[in-house]
């Protein structure tokens, strides 16, 4: 065997070995730099006052939605999101690869995420779920975990997490990977852990509390500068949000950075915000239809494998609303 596939089968036992330790958020690298500070904001600071989303979302019902910027379409859709009964299914592919004197190993075989959250009268449900796959023939785990949190009491959040995989499989669909299949193991003994936390200690943790994070990035005029172009064709209206470095990012991401810090299994996690870009797609009732995400950043935590310090991240995952407005 020569030294440089000598090289290639080192560097992708070393994915092989931080996968399988819990690292299935992403595209990895290997890097050494350090973690940026993170977000000092507090939701309140960084989101638009709601006072003025409310004056907002009050204006959509006499105003055509030509009227209205990119901004604040995604303020009323998310401000009517809250008012309204839902489900928002996100999926997506992960990619996994070392960079390798220029070029990328081991990204061939990508790892599929699900998740749903859905919000029914007075109860809140989010899943999160990402099936196991093979790695030079090592298993990574399945991600199973589910939060419920009671948008009347408000007095705990509830997270779940299940050791079942009867239901995944890597064949390439998102089909297999059902939480309404799944939902049943929370409440049985393939439960492995579960947590309850106040609401105030949740939000000390991730930032907001749980209602507020039915989308994951703050558009505001603090995270937000630019005006981007709308598209209305045919009922929809369309645009794209690009965010731009760990300054900018860190805001907009206030609790979103926080989830994928709780979910990646290592410790003292932090994050490097490198770019997101969402294409975002409204109907004429200002209701979002969908949001298609490219987020880039690097993960830093203590105990990744072989000496490994970083993580540079590729997620691209697709949203799909479907909102039932409440009276």
């Amino acid at each position: 065997m020569t030294t440089f596939y000598k090289k290639i089968l080192s560097t992708f036992l070393v994915v092989a070995l931080a996968v399988l330790t819990g690292l299935v958020i992403g595209k990895m690298y290997l890097g050494a730099n350090t973690a940026l500070a993170d977000s000092k904001l507090s939701w309140a600071e960084a989101h638009t006052p709601m006072n003025e989303v409310e004056a907002l979302y009050n204006s959509s019902k006499e105003k055509s939605i030509e009227e209205f910027s990119a901004k604040e379409l995604y303020l009323i859709a998310e401000y009517k999101l809250s008012l309204s009964d839902f489900t928002i299914t996100t999926t997506g592919t992960i990619e996994s690869g070392v960079s390798l004197g220029g070029k990328v190993v081991g990204k061939e075989s990508p790892v599929m995420m699900r998740s749903v959250k859905q919000k029914q009268g007075n109860l809140y449900t989010y899943e999160k779920l990402s099936p196991t796959r093979s790695v030079a023939g090592i298993p990574t785990p399945n991600i199973c975990m589910q939060m419920t949190y009671d948008l009347q009491k408000k007095n705990e959040v509830k997270i779940v997490k299940s050791d079942s995989g009867a239901y995944f499989t890597n064949k390439g669909s998102y089909s297999s990977i059902d939480p309404s299949v799944l939902r049943a193991d929370f409440d049985n003994a393939n439960v492995k852990d579960t947590t309850r936390m106040r609401v105030a200690d949740y939000e000390k943790q991730f930032k907001a509390t749980p209602d507020k994070q039915y989308v994951p990035f703050i558009i505001s005029n603090v995270t937000y500068k630019a005006k981007p172009d709308v598209t209305h064709q045919d009922g929809l209206h369309s645009f794209t949000i690009r965010l731009d470095g760990h300054d900018v990012l860190k805001d907009a991401a206030l609790y979103y950075a926080k989830e994928i810090c709780y979910t990646c299994g290592y410790g003292n996690p932090s994050i490097n915000w490198s770019n997101v870009t969402m294409n975002v797609v409204i109907d004429d009732n200002f209701n979002f239809k969908t949001i298609e995400y490219d987020e880039n950043y690097k993960l830093f935590a203590s105990g990744l494998p072989m000496g490994v310090q970083s993580a540079e991240v590729e997620d691209k995952f697709v949203s799909v609303f479907n909102i039932s407005e409440v009276a």
